[in-house]
């Protein structure tokens, strides 16, 4: 009827378009038929969003890949995002316009036309625009990126790390230090074997376990004079930067600071530094803090933290504290005695207590003198031996020959040589010493090359073979705690300890020579030293020259890693090296090969990596080579001589990416070859029928017969061969798509295929093949296909375990209806599905038990047609799920539908049982607008449905993240305990529905609850709700991170009358919720009669562990606390008010933008001698006041120290006067008196031993900052002053400030418009009595002098006449100097006219026109800037 009604209007349209009857018929009916066609033009809509989508995910992958190489977004490109972004956001609307427009008007007789005229029209025109976004999008032509993004394995457990009191007691002080906002640079120092790395890995995974930054990047650096390039990659590495090859480490370095300046917070955690490191040179930007914006006061919390902190290790305390300027040291001791006993003992089992081993073991464990590497080492080479080897193993402990080690424990080297002796096997031996020459984080594939060409692996026929024999090798190594685990699980690595004694038996048993960093024998080239070596490795050295021969008639593997890339071989270098089976030279610029490597006849592997490389034709005369590696080298072509390489197993050029030319027939020659890596490198294709064909063609694959591993890419489906085999690939990873890009893959799948299709085409017998063998699975686009089942492998992909499915506009369902039940994908493990638009569900078919019974992690993203996410008969056998991830589903209603029965046999029924999932830790629903229920339908005879009912419950569900849905209640009630007694992290956001969290019963059972944070749910109330029964008391035990913000009608945490305890809480956060003015609304106690009502009363305990407070934007907030009751149970520690203790671990304290604020503290309810006793706060070291425009004071008449405290910010406060308490005596009272009276800021009553940076903008109150007289050794510490917009100041420093000022770094004072000196002005003998006792502070009556001042920034002080009356100023450090607008002052002059002048008996030399400064004393300055006046 409505097609009907348009094609009439728009036929009458038609008929009289051109006259006058026809334009006013337009004006008449457009409106009509945008009326009838709102459907229509609201489908046509959803079909342009969802192209844009697509446009938006190829220009972020280009931007990702853009910025992955250090490269900076062209600003048309982020413009285009940030429209596309806005259109997205509308376009999210338009479901709840289109429901708005359905319902009726007229008591519901007809439909609203108005409504949908309205949505009809703004759909049109938003189609419009988005068709016009697409359009520009492709007109920007992007070339594909080609550069893979590394894996990143999770936060998992780190191996060999032993939660011990005294490992633990370190890991708390680190973490403690990593999370204050003053700390940046922290030193961790111990002795070689103490564990200082393993420790190091915890830190590291903890940090990304909580999230405590965006990166943490771990590098070793091990080495006496580091590697500044390596360290650079390995940082590149962390931050997913790609570096190109032959770049320079200058231009690094920039690269590096300019991703480290993209991420907001930043830790660099840097192992074993032996001596000073340049961090500039680095690229670390840790010197390049964000400063404080004094014009328009920015300061939130994040700001104060620094964005780069540092964790460095080293053996020696003085590398760290004087060299690196570490702010905080930490010592790593020795296991206590019951701790190393708990280690030995663990290792080696309950044999260690048998009557015949046990007083060996407990003398060896105390021989090994708390060290844990000694005991794990002795510990796993022991435990299966005899009693003999243990009394053999003890003697040499207590006797270790003093010959043996150099700078390394004795009884860490006596323990991992005898390690070392007790492997069983020679070729475990000589494996172990290769590894360890190879370095750290070393790649396994590479340990493979190296030992196929050593013939380490002599029983192995294939290099399958090969593979699970140096697999092997690797595990029994690690079990031997000889090796570790490495960045992921395709390396391993070798703690410094280890591979220095491992060198060190090396070289003493002539199997071979380890040099690196420079540290080499002048005399290396020489024959007698180096010709009795079977190995020889010279790695990240600087050579400048090789000599012409060297002779070693042993050597069989040789090894360089040069630094200076332009080093020349000698063309008869490798003259008289007939034995050399491995040779890698790596990091080289080499036009053309030398000559004599032809001579090399027994060489097997040739590693020429990370290399520019030209003529590479000579390589073709190596027949016997086995393994040829061209990892990551700038090459053009593969020459048609490789082609005679016929023994050729192994031939890896991935990373080439410049390879554009593989000449025909080339690898159809290597008849022997079993593994070929061409991954991100050649994809130049051609088909083998093409005539004038310059490039290979992947029928030559065919030829191949014996290979077993590939990675490729190939650009178009089309030019894979029909009758192509890939069934005897045991490894491969083939990428069939435009680019190789950064799709992302696991570690742990060895068969991957990468499918991209935006054409249909006929699924052939090699595509099946594959989609059949494959492990993981990567669907793009997929043009043409409907049901992923069926269409692609009607077997039910047997050996899928990771799927993802992305942009496919065409499918479906994943399984489609079929006429048997089926058994399909029944190892998958992961299941990611994102934008597929048209997908209605994931299974219309009946499934058998064993389908989806391994599923672990599912992630959804904007599939808009997607209702219900499982079956009930589905859920039901779901048992190792872990993560359910949905996000941007518009019409998603529940995750598991509970209606319907299904056929009982062979297929699950469908029961009222309660439903376990009893693995799922994590679940998370991001914007589902129609989302009712887990699995409950919305039961109009229940007022509120809950999130999750009773039928289904989650006895281990750890992270709960819930954001813009409308669900109205948690839980029911009956399954609530159940569901939330493991529960560890909650996050709710614009849930606008939700009135409250959780009943009070529940609250007791969140036990483990650690974080929650609650943001944008405009109904809340109450955060826990009461269930009208008497309690005494709710606890959060665990608690330690509570987030509280933008909720506008929050009027408390709880309406009860309880205490509400927090006894781990460390960071708690308030922020723009304007109806709350306390925690509880009832109150317990009136023992204080007053009508403020103070933020936190006496039913809040939060014993004592709070270490970051900030609260912001309450517009009733009026008080902190009450002085009796808060500053007992809160902050402050009044010394003789019962011995309470105050709130010792407060580190920061932010508030922020409380309009109602007048006090933080005050003093009702104390005693006139409590009012006299001094206020502590001893851990706080930050401490921000800002936006409170009634805080009138801080505290009351009390004293008040701030021992740690080393920042001071203080803003837009305009009635706070004084900081201070004020001095009354007969002064003041006179002064008062005559209404001439102003309080300084800070007197002698607040005491800041310790504070650098000092902050203060916007004060309109504020007459003089410091008092003459000051406590003890207070400001003595200040490195920062900055002072913006205080208009009523006339000067800053009394001159008694100046000799506490002679730390000062940075002075930066601007737009204070009464500002006539910095300096006040002293009296004559104050000045005279400064130059004669502190000559360095006064040299004479005319110059002042700040030694350690580096910036000064003066700007817009109209009045400013100069630093100090009769003064200028010395800074010899000084290196920036900015003054704009400053129009009465001078800056420089170089001589300084003067009058003399008598004042008693003292004669005053006193200056005309005094400058700021004299030209000739500013001689440091780098950076200068002088505007106005010169």
């Amino acid at each position: 009827m409505t097609d009907f009604c348009c094609g009439v209007a728009q036929n009458a349209l038609g008929n009289v378009a051109g006259n006058e009857v026809g334009r006013i018929l337009k004006v008449t009916l457009n409106p009509i038929i945008l009326v009838f066609k709102m459907k229509a033009n609201v489908d046509n809509l959803q079909q342009q969003v969802a192209k844009l989508k697509e446009e938006i995910d190829l220009v972020e992958h280009y931007t990702l890949a853009v910025e992955r190489g250090g490269e900076e977004i062209v600003q048309k490109l982020k413009n285009w995002l940030d429209g596309a972004g806005e259109f997205i956001e509308v376009a999210n609307t338009i479901e709840d316009d289109e429901e708005k427009a359905k319902k009726k008007c007229f008591f519901g007789t007809c439909l609203n036309p108005l409504s949908r005229y309205k949505l009809s029209k703004k759909a049109l025109k938003d189609s419009k625009d988005i068709a016009d976004l697409v359009g520009r999008a492709r007109e920007f032509n992007l070339q594909p990126s080609y550069l893979p993004i590394p894996h990143r394995e999770l936060a998992t457990p780190v191996k060999g790390f032993q939660e011990f009191e005294s490992r633990m007691d370190v890991l708390d002080e680190i973490m403690k230090a990593l999370k204050s906002p003053r700390i940046n640079k922290i030193g961790l120092h111990g002795m070689p074997g103490i564990g200082k790395t393993m420790l190091l890995k915890e830190v590291k995974r903890k940090t990304e376990q909580e999230k405590l930054f965006d990166a943490v990047v771990m590098v070793s650096v091990t080495k006496k004079e580091p590697d500044y390039r390596k360290i650079q990659e390995d940082i590149a590495y962390d931050l997913d930067l790609e570096l190109p090859v032959g770049i320079g480490h200058r231009s690094v370095a920039d690269r590096l600071r300019a991703r480290f300046l993209k991420k907001r917070k930043v830790l660099v955690i840097l192992d074993d530094i032996w001596d000073k490191l340049d961090l500039e040179a680095l690229g670390i930007p840790f010197e390049d803090q964000q400063k404080m914006n004094l014009e328009t006061g920015s300061s939130s919390t994040e700001d104060q933290q620094m964005k780069c902190k540092i964790l460095l290790s080293s053996r020696e305390f003085n590398v760290l504290k004087t060299d690196m300027a570490t702010q905080k040291e930490i010592p790593v001791g020795k296991l206590k005695d019951q701790e190393a006993w708990q280690l030995f003992k663990k290792i080696v089992g309950d044999r260690a207590e048998s009557s015949e081993l046990h007083p060996t073991s407990t003398d060896i464990v105390t021989e090994c003198k708390g060290l844990p590497l000694a005991i794990a080492a002795l510990a796993e080479a022991l435990k299966d031996k005899s009693l003999y080897e243990w009394r053999s193993a003890l003697q040499k402990l207590r006797h270790p020959s003093p010959s043996n080690f150099f700078g390394i424990n004795a009884a860490v080297y006596t323990a991992i040589e005898v390690s070392y002796n007790h492997l069983e096997s020679d070729l475990l031996k000589r494996t172990f010493l290769l590894s360890s020459f190879m370095g750290h984080n070393a790649s396994i594939q590479d340990l493979l090359k190296y030992g196929v060409g050593l013939g380490l692996f002599s029983q192995s026929n294939t290099m399958e073979d090969a593979w699970d024999e140096v697999l092997t090798l690797i595990s029994k190594l690690k079990a031997s705690s000889l090796l570790i685990d490495g960045s992921n699980s395709s390396r391993f690595d070798v703690q410094d300890v280890i591979r220095d004694v491992a060198v060190s038996i090396a070289c003493r048993d002539c199997h071979g020579l380890f040099l690196e960093d420079d540290h080499f024998p002048i005399e290396w080239s020489d024959q007698e030293a180096t010709k009795g070596f079977e190995w020889l490795s010279l790695q990240h050295v600087t050579i400048e020259e090789l000599p012409d021969e060297l002779e070693s008639p042993q050597l069989t593997f040789f090894r360089l890693c040069n630094k200076n890339p332009s080093l020349k071989i000698p063309a008869t270098f490798f003259k008289g090296k007939q034995s050399l089976k491995v040779l890698d030279l790596t990091h080289m610029e080499m036009p053309s090969l030398p000559s004599s490597i032809c001579l090399l006849k027994n060489l097997y592997t040739l590693c020429l990596d990370h290399s520019v490389l030209g003529d590479l034709r000579i390589i073709g005369e190596l027949k016997n080579l086995k393994i040829l590696s061209l990892l990551r080298s700038d090459i053009k072509m593969l020459p048609r001589e490789i082609g005679q390489l016929t023994q050729l197993k192994l031939l890896d050029l991935s990373g080439c990416t410049k390879l554009k030319v593989i000449l025909p027939r080339v690898l159809a020659s290597m008849s022997r070859l079993e593994e070929l890596y061409l991954g991100n490198s050649f994809n130049g294709w051609e088909h083998e029928e093409q005539e004038n064909q310059r490039n290979a063609s992947l029928a030559e694959l065919k030829q191949l017969k014996k290979l077993t591993a590939l990675e490729v890419h190939i650009r178009d489906v089309k030019m894979i061969p029909e009758d192509l085999s890939f069934e005897k690939l045991e490894r491969y990873k083939i990428f069939i798509a435009d680019a190789w890009n950064n799709w992302d893959s696991s570690p742990e799948s060895s068969t991957i295929l990468k499918l991209q299709l935006r054409a249909s085409i006929r699924f052939d017998s090699s595509l099946k093949q594959l989609l059949k063998m494959s492990e993981e699975l990567h669907l793009e686009e997929l043009k043409g296909v409907k049901n992923i089942l069926y269409e692609l492998d009607s077997e039910g992909f047997q050996e899928l375990k990771y799927l993802h499915i992305h942009n496919a506009p065409d499918i479906q369902c994943i399984i489609m209806k079929s006429a048997r039940p089926c058994n399909a994908f029944p190892i998958l493990e992961f299941l990611c599905i994102r934008n597929l638009v048209n997908l209605e569900k994931i299974c219309y078919d009946q499934l058998r038990t064993s389908s989806f019974c391994r599923l672990k992690i599912v992630n959804v993203d904007c599939c808009n047609q997607l209702k219900k996410l499982f079956s009930f008969s589905t859920a039901r056998q779901l048992f190792q799920l872990e993560a359910i991830a949905v996000r941007d589903c518009r019409n998603m209603v529940k995750i598991v539908d509970e209606e319907g029965k299904e056929e009982v046999g062979d297929i699950v029924e469908a029961t009222d049982e309660m439903v376990e999932l009893g693995r799922l830790n994590t679940l998370a629903l991001k914007n589902l607008p129609k989302f009712i229920s887990f699995s409950q339908e919305n039961d109009t005879s229940l007022s509120h449905v809950p999130l999750f009912s009773e039928k289904f419950v989650f006895p281990y569900l750890k992270k709960l993240l819930l954001s813009w849905i409308k669900i109205t209640t948690m839980w029911h009630t009956s399954a609530a305990s159940y569901s939330t007694q493991n529960l560890t992290e909650l996050i709710i956001e614009g849930c606008d529905n939700l009135e409250h969290l959780f009943t009070s019963s529940m609250a007791r059972g969140l036990v483990k609850l650690r974080h929650v944070t609650i943001n944008q749910c405009k109904n809340m109330r109450e955060i826990i709700v009461t269930e009208n029964v008497e309690e005494m008391e709710i606890s959060f035990p665990e608690l330690d991170f509570l987030q509280i913000e933008n909720l506008q009608n929050l009027i408390g945490i709880y309406p009860g009358n309880c205490i509400m305890a927090f006894p781990s809480l460390k960071q708690l956060t308030i922020k723009n919720c304007p109806k709350l003015k306390e925690f509880t609304v009832k109150s317990m106690s009136t023992d204080i009669a007053t009508d403020i009502k103070p933020l936190f009363n006496e039913q809040f305990a939060f014993h004592f562990q709070l270490g970051g407070l900030s609260i912001s934007y309450l517009k009733n907030f009026q008080i902190l606390c009450h002085g009796k009751l808060s500053i007992r149970s809160f902050l402050g520690k009044l010394r003789s008010l019962r011995n309470v203790k105050s709130f010792e671990h407060l580190e920061s304290l932010t508030i922020q933008n409380c309009k109602m604020m007048e006090g933080v503290i005050v003093a009702e309810g104390l005693t006139e001698e409590e009012r006299r006793n001094k206020i502590l706060f001893p851990n706080l070291q930050a401490l921000v006041l800002e936006g409170l425009s009634k805080l009138t004071r801080f505290c009351p008449e009390n004293c008040i120290e701030f021992p740690k405290l080393t920042r001071l910010q203080i803003g837009k406060c305009p009635m706070l006067k004084t900081f201070s308490p004020v001095i009354e005596d007969i002064a003041v009272s006179s002064e008062k008196a005559e209404n001439t009276y102003a309080p300084p800021f800070f007197n002698e009553k607040v005491t800041f031993p310790q504070i650098e940076d000092l902050i203060i903008y916007w004060m309109e109150s504020l007459n003089k900052i410091w008092a003459d007289r000051l406590d003890g050794d207070s400001f003595g510490k200040l490195k920062t002053i900055g002072i913006g917009r205080c208009e009523m100041l006339v000067t800053i420093l009394p001159f008694s400030m100046l000799e506490r000022l002679q730390r000062l770094d940075e002075l930066c004072i601007l737009g204070c418009d009464s500002l006539e000196e910095i300096v006040e002005a002293p009296s004559a003998s104050h000045s005279q009595a400064l130059v004669a006792t502190q000559p360095t502070l006064v040299e004479t009556n005319t110059k002042v002098v700040f030694s350690e001042l580096t910036e000064l920034r003066l700007d817009r002080l109209p009045k400013l006449k100069g630093f100090c009356h009769r003064m200028h100023i010395k800074c010899p450090s000084l290196k920036l100097l900015e003054v704009s607008e400053c129009e009465q002052v001078q800056v420089f002059a170089s001589e300084f006219p003067s009058v003399q002048r008598i004042e008693g008996d003292v004669q005053l030399e006193i200056q005309i026109q005094c400058p700021l400064f004299s030209i000739s004393k500013v001689q440091s300055v780098e950076t200068l800037h002088v505007g106005m006046h010169f």
